[in-house]
């Protein structure tokens, strides 16, 4: 399967014209499939804090499914998150000053000719850079110039501005790290219910209905994509946020026989593709869009037709993109009482203890006493009985290993 492999990870940081800190995110990667395996370093994104966390999780969703792993084969989009989250902690320095050279259209190391006119409008108050560029020029700017990070905050990555990682030690960053304190969690899991007319896919609720979700990798992925502000607002909590959402999956309850797929009118899809499907499903159901159907009548059409795998496939599809949706009758409860009545995954903060067991490193520690506010805890390491200091970020990135 062809899948891009990431070897190593780096963020540089510097303050730009506003005094707003940037980061720039680095990774070494190369395609499993293409040889030789030579890893090769580009700048992804460049932006604040939440464009960089947003990045970052919607990569980290691509380890679910396989698209994104490590070089010893697949990992947890948790492991991924965490190598960044740490790189955040310990950035290298950029400087402002470093030129880049910017052009829209006509080759790799451009901007996307469609962005034009959203380009233009960014940079409108840069007169000399929409004169020249929109005549397909070429303008050099300071990275920490106003016009560059306008251009970046469009989502456009920074490769495209052959932006390099030139590590400049006459500047200091710290106060630039991103290494947040924890913060409790005091939200919920959504929730979700499976579906069994559809070989276990899944669904969450949105208002009155229940949408598609897609199988468990699927869901899963989904959710993580959509995590990064959570876990801006409370941080620290990404790896037992995505367990807990594991675990909602497992036990997720069914949806009653008697709820509803609502298939839309023809018209309403994003992609040629989905109305040619949405169509497809219509005639296979024997019904002229839009129609409703229970799921024991398309139950009984599936267990009917001959190309079930791809039936089921298709409506898990269209349940994903929005062109059906599932809803109950009025006054009805969504799930069966014994199942409504089994609890939701609770979120359980792991908290170090004296004689707690943790693994740094490669070598297993026991926790001892704290060694003071802010200053981690002295613990004896099992293997040799050496006293030492772990750092508080050591001890709790360990109690996050506990909980995955």
């Amino acid at each position: 399967m062809g899948a891009t492999v990431t070897c190593s990870k780096r963020v540089g940081v510097f303050q730009n014209d506003d005094g707003q800190t940037m980061y720039v995110l680095f990774e070494s990667t190369y395609e499993k499939n293409c040889y030789p395996h030579v890893p090769h370093e580009s700048a992804s994104t460049f932006g604040d804090i939440h464009a960089v966390m947003a990045r970052i999780f919607a990569w980290a969703s691509n380890c679910e499914g396989g698209m994104l792993q490590g070089k010893g084969g697949w990992i947890k989009p948790e492991s991924y998150i965490d190598g960044w989250l740490n790189a955040l902690a310990d950035p290298v320095p950029l400087s402002p000053e470093q030129i880049v050279d910017i052009k829209i259209g006509g080759g790799l190391y451009s901007l996307p000719k469609d962005l034009e006119p959203q380009i233009i409008e960014a940079i409108k108050f840069d007169g000399e850079a929409c004169s020249i560029l929109s005549v397909g020029g070429t303008i050099s700017r300071r990275i920490g110039s106003k016009t560059v990070c306008a251009i970046m905050a469009l989502g456009i990555q920074a490769w495209r501005v052959d932006l390099k990682c030139r590590v400049d030690d006459s500047i200091d960053v710290r106060g630039l790290q991103y290494a947040p304190d924890e913060r409790k969690f005091t939200g919920e899991v959504p929730v979700v219910a499976s579906f069994a007319a559809l070989d276990k896919s899944f669904l969450t609720k949105s208002g009155s209905q229940w949408i598609g979700i897609g199988q468990d990798w699927q869901a899963i992925a989904k959710y993580i994509e959509g995590l990064a502000e959570t876990v801006i607002e409370y941080p620290g909590n990404a790896r037992r946020l995505i367990k807990a959402y594991r675990e909602s999956l497992k036990s997720a309850p069914a949806l009653r026989d008697s709820a509803e797929l609502v298939f839309h009118k023809s018209g309403e899809a994003e992609y040629d593709w989905d109305e040619k499907t949405l169509s497809s499903v219509a005639s296979k159901l024997g019904r002229a869009l839009p129609f409703a159907i229970s799921v024991g009548e398309f139950m009984a059409a599936i267990d009917a037709a001959e190309d079930r795998q791809m039936l089921i496939y298709e409506v898990d599809r269209l349940l994903m993109q929005g062109l059906v949706h599932i809803v109950l009758p009025n006054g009805e409860a969504d799930l069966s009482p014994a199942e409504m009545q089994a609890p939701a995954p609770a979120l359980k903060a792991a908290k170090p203890k004296a004689g707690l067991k943790l693994v740094v490193g490669k070598q297993t520690f026991e926790l001892v006493r704290p060694a003071g506010p802010r200053k981690g805890w002295v613990a004896k390491c099992i293997e040799s009985g050496n006293l030492y200091r772990l750092m508080a970020k050591q001890v709790t990135e360990a109690l996050h290993g506990l909980a995955a």
